[in-house]
């Protein structure tokens, strides 16, 4: 058995590719969050949520859309 932690990868991979600290990869078509990085999923930034509910943290936070080509 292996287990395998994916839970933060595009965030990560986008974090890595832009040299950001803290992302949000989006959903292009329905604004949600498909992936942020660890400190922001402990500040309550989770997969599934609306982005207009960390429209607070924009100034602060790159917000990108998932270019699921690159994560391949």
């Amino acid at each position: 058995f292996a287990l395998v932690d994916a839970d933060s990868f595009y965030a990560n991979c986008e974090s890595l590719r832009r040299g950001l600290k803290e992302v949000i990869v989006c959903n292009r078509e329905r604004e949600v969050v498909l992936s942020a990085t660890y400190r922001l999923k402990k500040a309550g930034v989770k997969s599934g949520l609306p982005l207009s509910r960390f429209s607070h943290l924009f100034g602060v936070v790159k917000v990108v859309p998932a270019e699921f080509d690159y994560y391949a």
